[in-house]
């Protein structure tokens, strides 16, 4: 893999990180939770819930 590939590629997974990081954070302060499934062939599946008020 060519070095600049190799910087693009954690310059991604940087941004996903934080993006993860800010979503877990707005659904934890609602109530929700988030987790990962893996999907087999196809990576990582993110599902998350929001719990309504009553």
């Amino acid at each position: 893999m060519p070095i600049d590939r190799f910087y693009k590629y954690c310059d991604r997974l940087k941004r996903l990180e934080l993006r993860l990081h800010l979503l877990r954070q707005v659904i934890e302060a609602n109530n929700g939770k988030i987790w990962a499934k893996k999907v087999l062939s196809q990576g990582a599946k993110f599902c998350f819930n929001l719990l309504g008020k009553n």
